[in-house]
């Protein structure tokens, strides 16, 4: 890419920053400890960034001991298309909210992803993505348990429910934007969900419950290890890597950093974090803002990755919700498979650089 449209393409995804930050930041959205695990969940810029086919799931049990335990589990598909420079992804969501006793409130999403990838040269590379879905907020009556329904004298009777609601599910609209700047070793960049703030109220004639514009900031930086002189000559330049990687999200007043790292010694992949954010206050109780320390062990052979995850919590739910687990698979599609994306890669013009994460094979 010529110089001018370098520097124009950088000023741009700036500017875009700016604007982006002065939002008003206001209901907390799921989350994964694995967050690389399923890119286009992070950041729907991250579609097509294999240069190939990907085939992405995670499950999470948050909890487990609760009554008031979360389920939540997700799969993604994204392709590579070089003749456009675009990548593009289709997600489904499901996040269970007291799973352990039937599921009153759950939230069912399917997501459609699509990434622009701006080549700006042969180290550094920049993908502006957006996302447009669809969500069924649902609550199981049933499985609710309303004041007025436990007798006061202390018999602990329940009775049936005095109210009548209307409805029990809605479906709304959701938009949401991301963007990457990277090289060779590293990326960082940004996403915003939920920027039409859709009414989520179940209820009707309840007013209005808005969810509130969610920003997650990003990246980390790969250190090859196993390299000790001249690239040519060492076969293990890819098999020995340490990767330190951030998030950083907010929503309304919750907020949440994940701090860590990834090491792999192929084919082994391990890895640990700490979440919170332990020089603020807590937006639900007062004491310090912190949530759990992570550890994770997987595989990479080939084009597959497998891992599980244990949360501690070190929050005041320690001694009851009892940690999370997650389970996380991907599989990319090889490129001689890949609808000749190998042959139309070679053309002029095309974007080739992958944004580098513990996830990408190289």
């Amino acid at each position: 890419m010529k110089p001018k449209y370098t520097s124009s393409l950088v000023l741009a995804s700036f500017i875009i920053l700016l604007l982006f930050s002065n939002l008003e930041i206001k209901a907390q959205d799921s989350h994964f400890t694995q967050f690389y695990a399923i890119p286009t969940n992070l950041n729907p810029a991250f579609a097509g960034n294999t240069k190939q086919g990907r085939l992405t799931a995670i499950y999470r049990n948050q909890w487990p001991n609760l009554e008031s335990n979360y389920i939540t589990y997700a799969a993604a598909y994204d392709h590579y298309f070089p003749s456009f420079n675009s990548g593009i992804g289709v997600l489904f969501k499901r996040d269970e909210q007291g799973a352990s006793i039937g599921t009153p409130l759950a939230n069912t999403e399917v997501q459609a992803n699509y990434a622009y990838h701006a080549q700006l040269n042969n180290k550094f590379g920049m993908f502006f993505g957006l996302n447009v879905g669809i969500t069924q907020r649902q609550i199981d009556y049933s499985r609710l348990l309303l004041v007025d329904q436990v007798d006061d004298d202390g018999s602990g009777t329940i009775n049936p429910p005095n109210e009548s609601f209307q409805t029990g599910s809605k479906f709304y609209p959701d938009i949401s934007f991301g963007y990457l700047f990277f090289g060779k070793n590293f990326w960082t960049g940004f996403s915003l969900f939920h920027l039409n703030q859709p009414n989520i109220a179940v209820i009707d004639g309840t007013g209005d419950d808005i969810l509130p514009t969610r920003l997650s900031i990003h990246g980390g930086y790969l250190f090859h290890l196993g390299w000790t002189g001249r690239r040519s000559m060492i076969k293990d330049y890819n098999d020995k890597i340490l990767t330190p990687v951030f998030e950083y999200r907010r929503q309304r007043r919750t907020q949440q950093l994940s701090l860590g790292a990834y090491f792999l010694m192929k084919p082994l992949l391990i890895g640990m974090w700490y979440r919170g954010v332990p020089i603020i206050e807590s937006a639900e109780e007062s004491g310090i803002n912190q949530d759990a320390i992570s550890g994770m062990i997987g595989f990479k052979i080939k084009s597959v990755n497998i891992a599980y995850s244990y949360d501690y919590t070190i929050s005041s739910l320690t001694n009851e919700g009892r940690g999370s687990h997650e389970i996380s698979f991907s599989f990319d599609i090889p490129r001689n498979s890949d609808f000749g994306n190998k042959k139309k890669s070679d053309k002029p013009g095309v974007s080739t650089l992958q944004c580098p994460t513990p996830w990408v094979n190289e």
